[in-house]
């Protein structure tokens, strides 16, 4: 619908309520705060990618392509959890799993075992 009937419903709907939740209602004109230059916006002009990235220029965009980071090294007492250590009914959400990933088994006590 065009912005004035929706200006219009809001605040008859206001006039309407006189309740004091909508004395808070204020109208947000959105495109008063878009950018000036759309989408293709770069507040920075100058942008340092990390060794190993690249830049392919292409009709109507740019791509940047950045590696993937090195996982951290586990820690002594980090370890994958094994699936079959789940309780019966969680297994079949991990049917070909041997193990949960790294996120996973570092939650696993909050997520499972917390009440």
């Amino acid at each position: 619908r065009p912005r004035g009937e929706v200006a219009a419903d809001l605040a008859d709907g206001d006039a309407a309520s006189g309740g004091a939740a909508a004395a808070g209602r204020k109208l947000l004109e959105l495109d008063a705060l878009a950018f000036a230059s759309g989408s293709h916006f770069m507040a920075n002009k100058r942008c340092e990618l990390p060794p190993g990235s690249y830049r392919s220029a292409k009709k109507g965009y740019e791509e940047v392509h950045i590696p993937a980071l090195k996982p951290k090294a586990f820690a002594t007492e980090e370890k994958l959890r094994p699936v079959e250590e789940m309780p019966a009914w969680a297994q079949p959400a991990f049917k070909g799993m041997k193990t949960l990933n790294r996120v996973q088994s570092q939650v696993y006590e909050t997520a499972m075992l917390s009440p």
